[in-house]
């Protein structure tokens, strides 16, 4: 894993009585993905993950990050 963290996306606790573990956004080369978090109820041993995540959605462009690249770069000399 690179020394350099970036944030890649967020995460939100569930309402209370919700079904899910939770909700959350994943960016990855400018596109973004919804996604929901789900306890994993058919796990068998310990090498299976606690929770999955699920989506339903196709990824989108991230509107931030296209401004972001839009945007002219300062540190061009002309």
């Amino acid at each position: 894993m690179s020394e350099k963290l970036q944030k890649v996306g967020a995460f939100w606790k569930p309402r209370e009585g919700g079904k899910s573990a939770g909700t959350g956004v994943i960016t990855v080369a400018g596109m973004k993905q919804k996604f929901v978090m789900l306890e994993n109820n058919y796990k068998e041993n310990d090498k299976q993950p606690d929770y999955v995540l699920m989506s339903g959605d196709e990824p989108e462009v991230d509107a931030w990050e296209a401004k972001k690249k839009a945007e002219p770069d300062d540190d061009v000399p002309f």
